[in-house]
């Protein structure tokens, strides 16, 4: 795959609220220079997705910096995700004082961003790493406060994962929130099958008909350094 030949491809709005975007993108947790970035956008690279909060239950303060970066830089769209912390938090703090934690740190910093992903994944086949692999009552709850506390918040959020991760950490493929919150959040999925500009490879999950972008390549080596690419 030639990065240089990339050209832009619609990621289409769909019935779960998919974001009106396109093209290529990445997302990172790595601290990423003015250099780097107009590398990346080189690359047709236009849309960037940073970490803004870390998987042992703290506000990543890297984000705005990245965030400042990218936007200085002229990229399209800069987003942030919430990677959760749940079995590694057994004492808090709760999902809904991750969540407000991270918004609290990026408006602090005077921030600016585009939607929330929250990073929905463990490690396959037997997770319990991140998320419990023992009780999935209370992943389920977890992840309910986390979407509910989104929804009032008035924020744009969405969900990284795919029917893998869905599966092993809620107990069921077709697993949502009983209330229906968050049903009409998008999907930014993972399928790693060769063919990036495609959703062919999807399995449906969730509340999830049609996703709204993918990530199809999680150890891609440019500009100096690896990095995910999206679709």
């Amino acid at each position: 795959m030639k990065l240089g030949l990339f050209v832009s491809l619609l990621l289409a709005a769909t019935s779960t609220g998919a974001l009106a975007q396109a093209g290529y993108g990445f997302d990172t947790a790595l601290v990423l220079t003015t250099a780097d970035v107009d590398c990346l956008m080189d690359q047709q690279l236009d849309v960037a997705i940073f970490r803004a909060y870390h998987s042992y239950g703290a506000p990543d303060t890297n984000a705005p910096t990245n965030l400042a970066t990218a936007y200085a830089a002229g990229i399209k769209q800069a987003d942030v995700y919430l990677y959760p912390c749940v079995i590694q938090c057994p004492s808090g703090p709760s999902a809904s004082e991750q969540f407000n934690d991270m918004i609290s740190m990026l408006t602090t910093a005077g921030a600016t961003w585009s939607n929330i992903w929250f990073d929905i994944e463990d490690t396959l086949p037997d997770g319990g790493v991140y998320w419990s692999n023992t009780n999935v009552t209370a992943n389920q709850v977890f992840y309910q406060e986390l979407v509910s506390t989104c929804a009032a918040s008035g924020y744009k959020c969405g969900v990284y994962s795919n029917s893998n991760f869905w599966t092993l950490i809620f107990g069921s493929i077709s697993y949502n929130t009983p209330d229906g919150v968050g049903a009409s959040n998008p999907l930014w999925y993972v399928g790693y099958t060769g063919n990036e500009a495609s959703y062919l490879s999807y399995i449906q999950f969730g509340q999830w008909i049609t996703p709204s972008m993918k990530q199809f390549n999680g150890t891609a080596y440019i500009c100096g350094f690896e990095i995910d690419l999206d679709w």
